[in-house]
C-alpha cells in the first residue's frame, strides 16, 4: 500500500478538471491537473460500492455533481486524499426512505475506504479497486 499512498500524495493541491459518476459501470472518475507543473492525472475508483458526498456551504449536500459547478477555487482543490483500508466508520444505505418505512429496503452498511476533501467538502467512497493514471490497485473489501 506504500505504493498507493505514494500515488495519493502526488495528487494534492490539484485541480478538479472533470467529474464523472457512471453508477450503471460502479464507477467514480476524476480528472486532476497541476497547472505550474502541466501534470494531468485520471483517478477512477471501480467497483463503487457507495459514496456520500457532504459540503456544508451547500443547500445540497447529496450531488457531487457540484463539484464541477464551481469555477477554479477551493472547491475544486484537492486539498487532502485519503486511503484508509480498514475504512472510515460506517454508513447506512437505505435505497429509499418511503420503501425502508413500509419494510421493502433493508439497511446496508457501507464502509467507505477512501476520503477526498475540496475544501470544507468530504466526498466519501467505498470502492473495489483505485487507478491512477495506469497504476490499477485492488483493495480488500471490509464486509
Amino acid at each position: 500500500m506504500k505504493k498507493l499512498e505514494k500515488q495519493l500524495e502526488g495528487l494534492y493541491q490539484s485541480q478538479l478538471e472533470d467529474f464523472s459518476l457512471e453508477l450503471s459501470d460502479q464507477r467514480i472518475r476524476f480528472k486532476t491537473t497541476k497547472t505550474e507543473i502541466s501534470q494531468f492525472d485520471e483517478l477512477v475508483f471501480d467497483g463503487v460500492r457507495a459514496f456520500f458526498y457532504a459540503d456544508p456551504n451547500k443547500a445540497d449536500h447529496s450531488n457531487p455533481i457540484l463539484l464541477t459547478d464551481d469555477t477554479k477555487n477551493e472547491t475544486t482543490e484537492l486539498s487532502s486524499i485519503v486511503f484508509c483500508d480498514k475504512g472510515f466508520g460506517e454508513f447506512a444505505i437505505i435505497s429509499s426512505l418511503e420503501d425502508h418505512a413500509r419494510g421493502e429496503a433493508p439497511i446496508e452498511i457501507s464502509i467507505p475506504n477512501f476520503n477526498l476533501c475540496f475544501g470544507e467538502a468530504s466526498f466519501f467512497i467505498e470502492a473495489k479497486s483505485v487507478t491512477i493514471n495506469d497504476n490499477r490497485f485492488s483493495l480488500k473489501q471490509q464486509h
